[in-house]
């Protein structure tokens, strides 16, 4: 594939997790519900332009990690996130106290993650040269790592 086409594929993956996490890895219970879920896609989408921009200007240089590494870490994480919200949905939306963040809207927004990873390590390896699929993969893992160690935090 082109590196157009492999740019729109990962484009594509990066907005279908941006939106997946916005309505599933925050809080959108309450009257704000519209304007937190808006701001979460607005802060990603920004994000990804920036990054692009900072790997073009030769501001930002993926360097060497090690994708296994990371994986494990946040494969350590993921599972820490797993046990602490043990609940189901039904029990959560009973309680007027519990935040309205489920598990099995945590596992959707990992899948889609494992969706924009693999797309953006691909274009990553087209777009740069002497980098690795593992050098983007460990890149971004460590970043997902950081989003679950703070959506940890509001447990």
């Amino acid at each position: 594939a082109s590196q157009g086409m492999l740019y729109e594929i990962m484009q594509d993956r990066a907005f279908d997790f941006f939106d997946t996490r916005a309505n599933n890895e925050q809080d959108l219970s309450g009257s704000g519900r519209g304007s937190f879920l808006t701001e979460m896609i607005s802060e990603q989408r920004r994000w990804l332009l920036r990054v692009m921009t900072q790997l073009e200007t030769g501001n930002l240089k993926i360097k060497k990690g090690n994708y296994e590494k990371a994986k494990s870490q946040l494969d350590t994480l993921y599972a820490e996130l797993m046990k602490q919200y043990e609940g189901d949905k039904k029990q959560a939306e009973e309680s007027f106290y519990t935040m309205h963040i489920y598990k099995e809207g945590i596992e959707v927004t990992q899948e889609s993650w494992n969706k924009f990873r693999d797309a953006l390590a691909k274009f990553g390896v087209s777009r740069y040269k002497g980098t690795t699929l593992d050098h983007w993969k460990a890149w971004i893992t460590h970043i997902r790592s950081k989003q679950l160690e703070t959506l940890s935090g509001l447990f």
